[in-house]
């Protein structure tokens, strides 16, 4: 099925090319880059394979892949497991052809990259390499602040594709979305920004902090945490009381049972005495 669907379309690229004149050396680029895909079935989304199992696993599985990853970014030092095991969830994986410029110097930056294979080169606009990036490394991550600052961060570097690539992408959205579940991460993001940013030209008076904002976030959950500590708490109590009751309740029952079974012929409680008033005659 997937075989021909992946023929299908490349049939359909194919055709296009040739009708819109494409330039043979961008056709040589594109068919080389499918004989890529092809030879490694990477036209089959393996990361979509894996959704046959059930979350708990996946999330094993993608922790054993890339936590080790993770925890090497300095961006995410000392954050809780519970928080990177959700950006790795998020990861998304593309692939970039030889000669592919990934990230541009001046772009604004909206993403990081993890590298999961090939060899990537950080180059100059006239195309001098200055260094080579290979599996597991990363980059882009100051990409990531852009929601602390009021400017958007722009890439320092140009970073191109020296093999077939390919690389596992976090959006900045997907990473604001996750913090806005974990506060703690979020201050530690805030305070490694300052310390990050300093490195760079921005304004460190453009960091955007509202420590007010937060402690009323925090303080909300731990109210509302509060509240619901008291409510179970009453409930607790009052299914204990509940429980002793009905114990009591039992144990008199069976008292009564017990005595009816070692004495049949009494009755299990003494007869009460009635008195009848005298009618005056």
């Amino acid at each position: 099925m997937f075989t021909v669907f992946w023929l299908m379309q490349l049939d359909g690229i194919k055709k296009y090319m040739q009708f819109r004149h494409v330039d043979p050396d961008m056709q040589d680029r594109v068919f080389k880059w499918a004989s890529f895909m092809w030879e490694g079935k990477k036209f089959r989304d393996s990361e979509r394979d894996l959704e046959i199992l059930p979350v708990p696993l996946r999330r094993v599985i993608a922790q054993a892949a890339h936590m080790d990853t993770f925890q090497r970014v300095k961006l995410f030092d000392d954050c809780e497991p519970q928080f990177l095991e959700e950006l790795i969830m998020r990861l998304e994986l593309q692939v970039f052809s030889p000669g592919d410029l990934i990230c541009r110097k001046g772009d604004v930056g909206r993403e990081m990259y993890v590298t999961r294979t090939g060899t990537l080169q950080v180059v100059s606009d006239e195309g001098q390499v200055f260094a080579s990036l290979g599996q597991g490394s990363v980059f882009g991550e100051i990409s990531l602040l852009s929601s602390f600052t009021k400017q958007e961060n722009r890439r320092t570097a140009n970073i191109r594709s020296f093999s077939y690539s390919e690389l596992f992408s976090l959006s900045s959205a997907n990473f604001k979305e996750v913090l806005e579940n974990f506060p703690l991460a979020r201050r530690k993001m805030i305070a490694k920004s300052r310390e990050l940013l300093k490195d760079r030209t921005t304004d460190m008076s453009e960091v955007v902090h509202n420590d007010a904002e937060d402690d009323d976030e925090l303080a909300f959950k731990v109210e509302k945490l509060q509240e619901l500590a008291q409510d179970i708490v009453l409930l607790i109590e009052t299914f204990t009381k509940t429980i002793i009751e009905d114990t009591t309740k039992l144990k008199r029952r069976l008292a009564v049972l017990e005595r009816r079974r070692h004495h049949p012929g009494h009755p299990s409680r003494k007869p009460k005495l009635i008195l009848f008033a005298q009618t005056p005659v």
